[in-house]
């Protein structure tokens, strides 16, 4: 507390810390339990620590699972604090490049790829009448877009032109949104 500031040289490394800190155990999902929601949301590379607990959250609060591709490390102090718990609660995995295509292929369901490309289905209400009740969602980090090379339905929302795109948790937001209400 005040001007010692205890956890900050040892545990906490934000400015301003909490006066309380812990140690917890990560998670540990398997491959049943993410196939075991009807969405799967897959992060391939998104690096910045907030989205990724951001995506975290979304995941939580609209009943879908998450597996990273070379994204965020998610138990990084700044992705566990962006996810505000949703890093306990969620059900996540990170799988190696080489892994996620058999990964996804076992999940047997259409794929989704959230990318701003020509013939890229607009996610409207029509959209949310045709799109079935199990998917994959592949998200792509904004600088690099999708590396995984599987082929999939491109789903995008539809912006204002002068914007070149919206940043990767807000499109999940809104996509993970209207699936869930629907």
């Amino acid at each position: 507390r005040g001007a010692s500031r205890p956890f900050a040289r040892w545990i906490v490394e934000t400015v301003t810390p909490q006066p309380e800190a812990a140690v917890a155990r990560i998670p540990e999902h398997s491959l049943e339990e993410i196939a075991a929601k009807d969405i799967v949301v897959v992060l391939d590379g998104v690096q910045d620590p907030g989205n990724v607990g951001t995506i975290l959250r979304l995941c939580l609060g609209f009943n879908a699972s998450l597996l990273m591709i070379e994204s965020a490390d998610p138990s990084s102090p700044k992705v566990v604090r962006s996810s505000a718990g949703a890093f306990f609660k969620s059900v996540w995995i990170e799988v190696k490049r080489d892994e996620a295509m058999k990964a996804i292929e076992n999940l047997k369901r259409p794929v989704y790829r959230l990318e701003k490309t020509a013939g890229a289905l607009a996610f409207a209400a029509q959209a949310l009448k045709e799109l079935p009740k199990q998917l994959v969602l592949i998200a792509g980090s904004e600088g690099q877009g999708i590396k995984l090379d599987i082929a999939g339905q491109s789903l995008m929302v539809p912006h204002e032109e002068t914007l070149e795109s919206l940043n990767v948790a807000n499109t999940l937001a809104i996509v993970l949104a209207g699936l869930f209400v629907r």
